[in-house]
């Protein structure tokens, strides 16, 4: 059994992709749970784990269960505590996982957890036979299917900042654990070329391409997911072959000319070119200072989203806020 994590940025096909993967016979692909991409940075807060162990348990136990999409999984405190010894939270990850994967009698589970090479040292050390999985996407497209996400916050300007860091952080940790072990293909060539695209990520990873990738929508937990949240709905259709370089008609040129300059080298690396001439410095911080003014956090879409979908991410986001914002914890001395 082998965890697949996966290195995509938001907007980028990274809902797409689990759920093409979870459609493989030996492959489970779940939607995002946030243990690891909210738990491990904030463990330092816990302090000592075997005297904390309650508390971060509870905190882990509340986090799963405010997830958007549903697992097969139903974790407890009783699951917990067989799952784990106090203070073992690498042993109480692998469990999980590995609990999950059995419950749809599958070798491999491919993990979506976003921004992960912001703890990747923990990562490589207690998952040391993972497998890694890196997807890229056009930052202009990425950013404009961000501005158009209902539940996501913020516009192009986040979302180009978003994607910079990212593709940094990516191809840092794909260069440190081998490129030549590491599959990386781009959003546009999975909708272009499918199965040659999937046919070379899986034989990197190990394990052999099955034509039921290819038909990921037809599953039934894939339309479930699809619609349990109205920015995944686009996963319960077929592949959007013509899905991309649509950012022309959907950004401002002020958009793409902020875009193209914040992301000029980095989008030069991964072979996307730019339509326009680069800004000068100081155009650029005008241009940004005046996008950045008008770019709402959360957007007036929002409230249409049905309201048992708003108040589950209310109750996620406030869940995610409150272990952030933990106070160290206070061990006691005696």
């Amino acid at each position: 059994m082998s965890e697949i994590f996966l290195m995509c940025s938001e907007r980028s096909g990274s809902n797409l992709i689990t759920k093409i993967f979870d459609a493989h016979p030996d492959v489970c692909g779940p939607s995002p749970s946030h243990l690891a991409q909210i738990m491990v940075p904030n463990l330092w807060k816990y302090g000592n784990l075997k005297q904390s162990w309650q508390q971060l348990t509870q905190d882990t136990l509340e986090l799963f269960q405010l997830k958007n999409s549903a697992w097969r999984l139903t974790l407890d405190n009783k699951m917990i505590a067989d799952f784990a010894e106090p203070g073992d939270f690498p042993s109480l990850l692998s469990a999980i996982y590995k609990q999950e994967r059995e419950l749809h009698g599958k070798q491999h589970i491919l993990l979506k957890e976003n921004q992960i090479y912001s703890y990747a040292s923990y990562i490589r050390r207690y998952f040391p036979d993972a497998k890694y999985l890196y997807m890229m996407r056009d930052p202009r497209d990425m950013a404009s299917s961000w501005k158009q996400g209902f539940a996501i916050r913020g516009g192009v300007v986040r979302a180009a900042r978003t994607w910079k860091q990212d593709q940094h952080g990516y191809t840092a940790m794909r260069h440190e654990i081998g490129a030549d072990k590491v599959p990386c293909f781009s959003y546009e060539s999975l909708l272009q070329q499918p199965q040659q695209t999937l046919q070379h990520a899986c034989a990197l990873l190990g394990i052999d391409f099955h034509p039921d990738m290819l038909n990921f929508h037809q599953k039934q937990e894939t339309q479930s997911s699809s619609s349990v949240a109205i920015d995944w709905r686009n996963i319960g259709n077929p592949l959007m072959q013509n899905n991309f370089n649509t950012f022309e008609k959907r950004l401002t040129q002020d958009e793409i000319k902020f875009i193209e300059y914040l992301c000029w080298d980095e989008m030069a690396s991964l072979g996307y070119n730019p339509i326009y001439d680069r800004l000068n410095d100081s155009d650029f911080i005008e241009l940004e200072a005046q996008l950045s003014a008008v770019e709402p956090y959360e957007k007036p879409e929002f409230m249409t989203i049905p309201q048992a979908e708003r108040e589950r991410r209310g109750k996620l986001h406030r869940k995610i806020t409150e272990i952030r914002n933990k106070p160290h914890f206070i061990e006691d001395k005696k």
